[in-house]
């Protein structure tokens, strides 16, 4: 595969609702083996941004490639859910542009990924694509 095939672009957006509240947006953004990387977080104590760019080996955009095909991140996903929650919860925001081996990915997942009740009597809906969520998420900082 030629390197210039190879484009990817996650936007992911984690907010907790809670006494604590918080929210943490992850942009990636990778042309060819070019990485452009931004991290914000918003809430207590305080809101920091963290912007960097760097350059993938070769070797290191092949265990890209090998990790988003391993986990079926090459797959489109649509599912979007209500983000109401009856109590504390974490919802996610996800958009995913994948371009690979000459076909498009797209990708957008939203909704409650977790919401907390101690009483058992949770009201509203959990997404169903966590994991997608997940593996997503730890190619994110293995990109930082």
């Amino acid at each position: 595969m030629a390197e210039s095939e190879f484009y990817l672009k996650i936007d992911l957006l984690n907010r907790e609702v809670s006494k604590d509240s918080n929210s943490q947006r992850y942009t990636v953004e990778v042309k060819n083996r070019e990485v452009g990387y931004e991290f914000s977080y918003s809430g207590f104590p305080d809101n920091s941004k963290q912007l960097k760019e760097r350059t993938l080996s070769g070797d290191e955009l092949a265990e890209v490639i090998k990790y988003i095909k391993e986990q079926g991140i090459n797959r489109s996903i649509t599912e979007i859910k209500p983000t109401d929650a009856n109590g504390p919860s974490r919802k996610v925001a996800l958009s995913l542009l994948l371009k690979l081996d000459g076909q498009t990915t797209e990708s957008k997942i939203s909704g409650n990924y977790r919401i907390f009740r101690g009483d058992g009597k949770i009201k509203g809906a959990i997404i169903k694509n966590k994991k997608y969520v997940d593996d997503v998420e730890s190619l994110v900082r293995d990109l930082n």
